[in-house]
């Protein structure tokens, strides 16, 4: 059994071929090796490996924790990965030692290993490698998009000075991947080739002549410099994207996408996202293909035993959509687990292709309005039933809003502090109060507030109209994970696998 504390571009780790007795003693009188992540740190390992089953267990941070990881299990190893939470957890309360170092963790890790082998739940699930890539991918992404937003907004607001006619202007990266052809051309040094980049080119020039900006007389550094960086992120964020479809053309895939696309209309990215966590999708399910199932027989309301959803509650988690309870004493209340970058691809996803409406109207040159339809929306039964279900739920939050400014009103003086009246909203059993506090809770306005006074009350009446709004955004992604599941069962059903 190895301990290994992976640091930047170094490691140390331990070992021992028994559980030790007393810990303090061993981490004091063991031998610690440290080595580089090179050739000639491999073989300190390769030369410790025994003919017996040889386990590593360390932490997964970062990129050199991964590279470890991949590395010994490539030489025979068999690598068990550790949350670095539950290492510090295990660390004080269980072997109490305070003191962190990479000698205490990678002590701590070898004699975790040995106390907790028999026990899979202790050590972190590892991703198939085609997962791991879609996942690795899907962060690259985000990372590469948040880049590109602050270049385009600090390009524009350059532009505001330079050529206030093209300040809100939308360039993006080209079919073929070759650069947004507006930066391109405030940047500089970029050849059209095509007929249609020239005319657009030669559209840019005369605009350029008429702006009443400092730019018809050239454009400063700064600004072909911001050019030049939106052009590369939008390059590298198009090649992010074609690799994550290539990696999705997987035959193991196929019945997922029939689902994500066809039926939810998920495009590329968010597919990787939601396979990186809903992958195999087998765990939700029993041996006979039926969603798993579990009976909860003491501590139910009705002292009856009572059913339980263990796979869909299981993948809502996954998506960063489970409640779970943390209670003590007169303290209540409800978190929620998973993933948070399922969650907010959730959200997006009802942001953009379920609130908006199915047609929208425009005036066109001629002083006529012409509906259009709403391509971006999904239009079929699924689409259709969250709209409606959503959009009935935002009709009623004005009424909702004037019965809670009352609720507020009648209740505001009886409390001193903020938290005191959101303890109460929790522990009552009236819906309205449960309700109001739900709505305070999901505000930053609320979290501000020390003292209960008239600009504490207006503030948190100004907050209730927003938070209801995302309480019904929310809802509606909750239903939607809740139809995502049923989607998925059916197609198992229909379609089992051969295996």
């Amino acid at each position: 059994m190895f301990g290994l504390d992976s640091g930047r571009g170094t490691a140390v780790f331990c070992w021992s071929d028994f559980k030790p007795i007393d810990p303090d003693e061993f981490k004091n009188t063991t031998i610690y090796q440290s080595v580089q992540a090179d050739t000639a740190g491999l073989n300190e390992f390769l030369t410790r490996k025994i003919d017996g089953r040889n386990i590593i267990i360390l932490e997964p941070t970062g990129k050199d924790g991964r590279l470890w990881l991949q590395v010994l299990k490539m030489h025979g190893f068999e690598v068990l990965a550790v949350s670095n939470n539950i290492l510090r957890a295990y660390a004080e309360s269980v072997l109490f030692w305070r003191n962190k170092t990479d000698q205490d963790d990678a002590a701590a890790l070898m004699i975790y290993g040995w106390d907790k082998l028999l026990n899979p739940r202790a050590f972190i699930k590892q991703k198939d490698p085609q997962i791991q890539k879609l996942h690795d991918l899907y962060l690259q992404h985000q990372r590469a998009t948040k880049d590109l937003t602050a270049h385009i907004n600090q390009g524009k607001a350059q532009l505001v000075i330079e050529w206030p006619e093209k300040k809100a202007i939308e360039s993006d990266c080209q079919a073929n991947g070759d650069w947004p052809l507006f930066w391109a051309f405030v940047a500089g040094g970029y050849s059209p080739e095509t007929m249609t980049q020239k005319r657009h080119f030669t559209t840019y020039r005369k605009a350029l002549t008429q702006t009443v900006g400092s730019g018809k007389h050239g454009f400063t550094d700064y600004l072909q410099k911001k050019a030049l960086a939106i052009c590369i992120s939008s390059s590298e964020k198009w090649q992010i994207e074609r690799e994550i479809g290539d990696a999705l053309r997987c035959p193991e895939f196929e019945k997922y996408l029939r689902v994500f696309k066809t039926r939810f209309g998920f495009g590329d990215v968010h597919c990787a996202i939601l396979l990186s966590q809903l992958y195999p999708f087998e765990q939700f399910l029993n041996d006979s293909g039926s969603p798993l199932r579990t009976t909860k027989r003491n501590n139910t309301e009705s002292g009856k035993p009572s059913r339980q959803n263990k796979g869909e509650r299981l993948f809502h988690a996954r998506l960063g959509f489970a409640p779970y309870q943390r209670s003590s004493g007169q303290k209540s209340g409800l978190n929620t687990d998973g993933s948070t970058y399922a969650r907010s691809a959730l959200w997006i996803w009802v942001y953009s292709r379920i609130e908006p409406n199915t047609s929208y109207e425009f005036t066109n040159k001629a002083g006529e309005k012409v509906q259009r339809i709403n391509h971006g929306c999904l239009t079929n039964d699924i689409g259709n039933y969250l709209r409606e279900r959503l959009q009935r739920e935002k009709a009623g939050v004005p009424a909702q809003v004037q019965e809670l400014e009352k609720t507020l009103e009648t209740l505001f003086d009886d409390f001193e502090t903020a938290q005191d009246f959101l303890d109460y909203c929790r522990k009552t059993k009236n819906p309205k109060v449960k309700l109001l506090g739900e709505c305070l809770e999901r505000t930053a306005k609320a979290s501000q507030v020390r003292k209960l006074n008239k600009t504490a009350k207006s503030k948190l009446k100004g907050s209730i109209k927003g938070s209801l709004n995302r309480i019904a955004q929310s809802r509606c992604c909750s239903k939607a994970v809740k139809l995502l599941f049923k989607e998925l069962v059916k197609e198992w059903r229909n379609q089992p696998n051969p295996t």
